[in-house]
């Protein structure tokens, strides 16, 4: 006979924290990285571009960090949960 460790009745609440926090930060680096990449470009290649260049990237940014913000949350929401029982398949 093996011991197993005792399970976690949390891990699974964790995992799902775990996986939010995934996609805010995600979509939140996503929007500052473009925003300072432009800002880098504009204030130190591309200097008469006033402040087109950031705002362009910001806006490559937002868009980008919505879309994929998006694909995960519905990704998450159509995951299976572990807690549900399963169906049995005909």
């Amino acid at each position: 006979m093996t011991l197993q460790p005792p399970q976690d009745p949390n891990s699974t609440d964790a995992s799902k924290m775990a996986r939010s926090w995934s996609i805010a930060l995600n979509f939140s680096f996503g929007v500052i990285g473009m925003g300072l990449l432009g800002w880098a470009i504009q204030t130190y290649a591309w200097k008469s571009s006033a402040p087109w260049l950031m705002l362009g990237f910001l806006m490559a940014g937002l868009i980008g960090g919505f879309t994929q913000f998006i694909r995960d949350a519905l990704r998450e929401a159509n995951a299976p949960d572990e807690k549900t029982p399963k169906r049995p398949t005909k």
